[in-house]
């Protein structure tokens, strides 16, 4: 296969289950210049086909290797078709016939040419293509033989605009094209990615310019399913920036980063982001693909990997974090039953839930085999990852472990019961009801002192408490209120991590806090989504002071700026906010609640999202004290229109509101609808 000179790493083929370990090609490099492969027949055939398991490493001088296969053995392509031409597999052109293939592909979705090259006031050549974000950089170059242009691909820039590389760690993230001729080329390197905004350019014949440069983006094959804007740019900004966070990060696996020397499924990212993950994108068969792979690395006593797929559990010798906590990590392992139920819930199809519910059964039960006193306790825990209340320089939040730990306990056993029920497992249904009830009783014993104060006093702990639904009833109020002054102690600002962050505007919106849940939302300052935002931030941040007001940034051993996990409250903006959501009890948007919810000194916000049922839309407007709400229902789907409290209606067009729960609700079938109201003084 020839290529093109750089430093290049290809992996061919794919893994067949169905064929034992000895069928599988085996790879010798008998020389610098041939690779020879070869393999046995299949039993009782005259032909084999085997997956290619072989990766090479291409010579950094430029020079090709030739892909040599023994007499009578052909080459197939990733749908079963035979290779004439090798070289397709280089550049993916494969036919358009159909297959039944597991995963979805690897696109390139768009091309940024470079905004702007300049210099940097250390000296150095910076490009600038204005978005951060997974792929590659494509040159068109013109040089003579010995001459080479190299970049290096990079996402920030530092407090004086120098290039920010430390954040990069080993990863060399380097592109080199050497000339062998004169000519002009136009080349990118293939079997590899990089994540960036930025290029530093290391070498180059003549003067760089903009039209030298375009940025070639990468990721998962996924529908679009949905899109938020309002009144307020820098939260369209935000949506923007949660949406590039995904396809930077949904490139085959969810990873963590696109740009450092890690780029791993960590289950806990993938977690935390799924449903605003299938709000943005149709993602049912990225995250069913992968949820097969969470469950083929399952440990053999149940517990979930940190990540999948799982390289780093046993290879943990210089890293002293998965040395302490190798897997069976809370908030992380419950990837197993969260996002089953998550993609259950968005698509009504309970087929995710048929086959992934071993997995997600081994999960709680091995939960269930780690308590100790009624509490989950497994090796080291992760916790709330990376809070603001952490001691500084410390990765761990302030929220005790033992109360995330058994939180999420609660909650995963919560869902599996759910998941039984639905499958019409009622034996299971029953038995997984009861470990809830008591994992919930255990919580609230362990987590509440007897006159109904939590006895960690962060805004973690009580988030969790409400939004899991393991406040006892008689102590919800005065919860509310202690987050309430939490938030106050704050000015207003969250310093939650990874496990409080996603649920914080939902536990106060949906405990009647509107006012603070937009409060919080539209904060401008440190720490913030909208600081991120005017800080020039493209995509989500892996820490609120992943760069500080003063410039100065986060620990450069982890301090990612396309990190999605805080983009996690995009679920949030779409449900509560815009106010889709779905009627208790259903699944898949067969029965749509629409709920918009004007606050925040927005003027209007509007969101659509597309269901197996066909796309739902919602605006609302606020003109002179007029809330203006118009609705759109597919065809086959139904909807109840459930406005504010107070709501005193001024146009129905047609429909008959009742009041449910304190709401002017109407139920609405298919069609488009447009009511107006004032609010009660």
């Amino acid at each position: 296969l020839p290529v093109a000179t750089g430093e290049t790493k290809i992996g061919l083929g794919a893994w067949d289950a169905d064929l034992e370990q000895d069928s599988y090609l085996s790879a010798e490099a008998l020389d610098s210049d041939n690779l020879t492969l070869a393999a046995p027949l299949l039993e009782d055939t005259d032909y084999a086909i085997v997956p290619i398991l072989a990766q090479v490493e291409y010579p950094a001088d430029g020079s090709s290797l030739d892909l040599v296969l023994p007499d009578g053995v052909t080459l197939l392509d990733y749908y079963g078709t035979p290779v004439e031409d090798a070289e397709s597999l280089l550049h993916n052109e494969y036919s358009e016939t159909s297959a039944a293939v597991l995963g979805v592909y690897v696109q390139t979705d768009a091309d940024f040419t470079a905004q702007l090259v300049y210099t940097a006031p250390d000296g150095s050549t910076v490009v600038d293509f204005g978005q951060n974000m997974a792929g590659r950089v494509e040159i068109t170059v013109q040089g003579t033989a010995g001459q080479t242009a190299e970049l290096r691909c990079f996402e920030e820039l530092d407090a004086d605009g120098n290039p920010y590389l430390a954040n990069l760690r080993k990863a060399r993230t380097t592109m080199q094209y050497t000339f062998a001729r004169s000519q002009t080329v136009t080349w990118q390197p293939q079997f590899t990615y990089m994540g960036f905004r930025y290029a530093l350019v290391v070498q180059w014949p003549g003067k760089p310019e903009p039209a030298n440069f375009t940025a070639c983006v990468l990721h998962s094959a996924m529908q679009p399913a949905g899109e938020f804007t309002c009144s307020e740019p820098l939260v369209n900004q935000l949506n923007h920036n949660i949406l590039w966070g995904l396809k930077s990060n949904f490139l085959d696996v969810p990873t963590d980063c696109p740009q450092r020397d890690e780029r791993l499924g960590w289950t806990g990212d993938a977690q935390i982001f799924c449903e605003t993950a299938c709000w943005l994108a149709n993602t049912w068969t990225f995250y069913s693909k992968w949820l097969k792979d969470l469950a083929v690395d399952q440990l053999p006593d149940g517990g979930v990997a940190n990540v999948v797929p799982n390289i780093e559990e046993t290879h943990t010798e210089a890293n002293w974090l998965m040395k302490n906590c190798p897997y069976g990590a809370s908030g992380w392992g419950d990837a197993a039953t969260v996002i089953p139920w998550v993609l259950y819930q968005m698509y009504g199809d309970d087929t995710i839930l048929r086959s992934q519910y071993p997995s997600m059964k081994r999960w709680v039960d091995f939960m269930r085999a780690n308590t100790q006193n009624g509490l989950f306790d497994f090796k080291m825990q992760l916790g709330d990852w990376v809070a603001l209340d952490a001691e500084p320089g410390s990765y761990f939040g302030a929220t005790p472990t033992a109360l995330t730990s058994q939180a999420y306990y609660a909650l995963s056993a919560q869902l599996l019961a759910l998941a039984a029920e639905v499958l019409g497992n009622r034996q299971d249904a029953e038995l997984y009801a009861g470990v809830h009830r008591q994992a919930a009783q255990d919580f609230a014993a362990n987590f509440f002192t007897l006159d109904g104060a939590m006895t960690a006093q962060t805004q973690t702990a009580h988030i969790l408490a409400l939004r899991f639904g393991l406040t006892p009833q008689k102590w919800k109020q005065k919860t509310i209120q202690r987050l309430l002054e939490l938030l106050e102690q704050q000015n207003g600002h969250l310093v939650t991590g990874f496990l409080g962050t996603p649920y914080f505007c939902a536990a106060l919106s949906q405990n009647g806090c509107w006012q603070q849940a937009y409060d919080l939302m539209l904060k401008k300052d440190y720490p913030g989504w909208l600081y991120q935002v005017l800080q020039g931030a493209t995509t989500v941040w892996e820490h609120w002071d992943g760069r500080r007001p003063d410039g100065t940034m986060w620990s450069a051993g982890m301090n990612s700026f396309n990190h999605y996990a805080y983009g996690a409250v995009g679920a949030w903006l779409y449900g509560e906010c815009a106010g889709i959501g779905q009627q208790p009890g259903t699944a898949g948007f067969c029965a749509a609640r629409l709920a918009p919810r004007p606050g925040g000194g927005l003027r209007w916000a509007q969101a659509w999202h597309q269901t197996p049922f066909g796309r739902y839309a919602l605006q609302w407007q606020v003109d002179d004290g007029k809330i203006t709400v118009t609705a759109a229902i597919p065809p086959n789907a139904a909807a109840k229109i459930c406005l504010e409290p107070g709501a005193k209606l001024l146009e129905t067009d047609g429909l008959t509101f009742a009041e449910q729960n304190g709401c002017p609700t109407a139920q609405v079938g298919s069609g488009q609808y447009r009511v107006s109201y004032t609010m009660e003084q």
